[in-house]
């Protein structure tokens, strides 16, 4: 079986494959009727430019959030208790429980991560089977590693210049979803950018606040959205939502001890240089053999397939020039 991926076509503009049937089906319809039925939730939208088909493929072609950053450390966070919908199957239940048993405890699950090191200038990367680890005693550490870097020193700084306007940006989405009555948002993710290049660390006077990051949050992947007639907020999305904020302020307010704590972790994970990373495809017509995803006609491995591509779109940027790490790779980084 060919593999689907993510892909960049025109300067800003990233191409999701859209998935088979009724799934894909659900998203293009999210895309083309969200604006209009929930305005207060489009500032939180990628841009969408419809659909457009390459090589008898159909693909979402979207705003590529991460274009106006330098170097973007990018993290990708399924947000919800549960990642299934009301009327799913018992066997779609089991699977979806097996993923990743802490996410109805915590609320939220890390689906992949990138981030760029200030003196290494290299990137940390993470994949899906690293989020899945995810549980209320490790989901500190495992968003701790996204306001990581090189030393506890640098990641001290960093941690003061993103959790602030990150931790805004969130309860600005928290506000928004609060008011979204009917709206379900099943195995949907937020996407978190925030610029890794600090060109002012190295003239900053000790005790010095930085300037707070450029920080960019989006929400994505709906092809498991529901409208429910009864109303009423999504109590499960909401639920992770907070639980990603207080997690993130925790951080923020103890930012030293979460810096000693986590500094040989980041000192042990690989480092990849841009050459090692694999480029992305900037042809439309060469999408339908990249070398992640897959199809198939049986559900769960269908539903596994549509995580990927999620997965895959939701981390890719041309600034970084960097996609999800290959196989071997990501194999190399879940050890």
């Amino acid at each position: 079986m060919q593999g689907k991926a993510a892909m960049l076509g025109a300067e800003g503009v990233l191409y999701k494959p859209v998935q088979k049937g009724e799934k894909g089906r659900r998203e293009v319809n999210f895309y083309e009727m969200a604006g209009e039925i929930w305005p207060t939730l489009a500032p939180f939208l990628p841009a969408y430019f419809g659909t457009h088909e390459f090589a008898a493929m159909r693909y979402l072609a979207m705003e590529d959030i991460a274009i106006r950053f330098r170097e973007p450390c990018v993290l990708d966070l399924k947000i919800g208790v549960r990642t299934y919908e009301p009327t799913a199957t018992r066997e779609k239940i089991d699977s979806e429980l097996s993923k990743c048993p802490g996410q109805e405890a915590v609320g939220f699950r890390p689906c992949g991560m990138r981030v760029y090191g200030t003196r290494t200038r290299q990137y940390r990367c993470r994949n899906k089977d690293w989020g899945r680890a995810v549980t209320p005693e490790t989901a500190p550490s495992l968003l701790a590693e996204f306001v990581c870097d090189d030393d506890a020193y640098t990641t001290v700084r960093r941690i003061r210049r993103v959790i602030p306007p990150l931790v805004q940006r969130l309860r600005a989405l928290e506000k928004v979803t609060g008011g979204l009555s009917g709206l379900r948002l099943y195995a949907s993710s937020i996407v978190i950018v925030y610029e890794g290049r600090d060109d002012e660390a190295a003239s900053a006077k000790p005790g010095e606040p930085p300037r707070p990051a450029v920080i960019d949050l989006r929400v994505v992947d709906f092809a498991h959205w529901v409208q429910v007639e009864e109303g009423g907020v999504d109590e499960g999305y909401i639920t992770g939502l907070q639980n990603v904020i207080h997690t993130f302020e925790s951080i923020g307010a103890q930012a030293s001890s979460f810096a000693r704590q986590m500094e040989t972790t980041v000192s042990s994970l690989p480092q990849f240089e841009l050459r090692d990373i694999p480029a992305l495809s900037r042809d439309p017509s060469s999408a339908g053999d990249a070398s992640h995803g897959g199809d198939s006609d049986v559900d769960s491995d269908e539903d596994v397939d549509g995580e990927r591509e999620d997965s895959e779109a939701n981390l890719q940027s041309p600034v970084a020039l960097a996609a999800l790490l290959s196989e071997l790779q990501a194999d190399q980084i879940s050890r």
